[in-house]
């Protein structure tokens, strides 16, 4: 039993692939090269838009930044509305000049763990790609109704054709 050749067992492949997250590289980027303002502007911005798209909603042009907070919190969606306020007093000080009261980790972190969660990364996943996304690993990916809807259908533009936001 203990002395069994394995040498013939099945090959297994790993089918996780990862995502890199256009905002999050570019914000590093910005930060590296000392735009704090810009890095955390962008930040900010670009997670509401997403959060917009990933979770079907429009914000109303009449409302603040802390009722988008509110709304978070309102909506029971845990980590998410715990980023999304993070992110917020990050962009405070700079959205009044006072740049140099944020810290590095202050943006990115908050950024990352927001992206992790599963409405946000799904935005960036290439699920019309069989074996990608987040289907079950076997080229069935189970978002292909879901990305089309935001309007994401074709091989691999996930990344290409998508722009970021400028900062305001």
């Amino acid at each position: 039993m203990f002395n069994r050749d394995y040498s013939g067992s099945p090959y297994v492949m790993e089918t996780v692939r990862p995502i890199e997250i256009p905002v999050i590289a570019q914000v590093k980027r910005r930060l590296a090269e000392g735009q704090f303002a810009e890095a955390v502007t962008l930040a900010y911005h670009t997670a509401v838009l997403d959060l917009q798209r990933a979770y079907r909603t429009q914000f109303p042009a009449h409302w603040t930044h802390l009722d988008v907070v509110q709304w978070t919190r309102r909506n029971n969606l845990g980590i998410v509305a715990d980023c999304i306020s993070k992110l917020y007093q990050s962009y405070e000080p700079v959205r009044y000049g006072r740049a140099s009261d944020v810290q590095r980790a202050d943006i990115v972190s908050p950024l990352t763990s927001l992206y992790a969660q599963s409405p946000l990364w799904r935005l960036y996943a290439p699920s019309s790609v069989a074996g990608y996304g987040y289907g079950n690993g076997y080229g069935n990916g189970g978002g292909g109704a879901y990305a089309n809807a935001l309007g994401y259908s074709g091989y691999g533009r996930y990344g290409e054709e998508r722009s970021l936001p400028p900062p305001p």
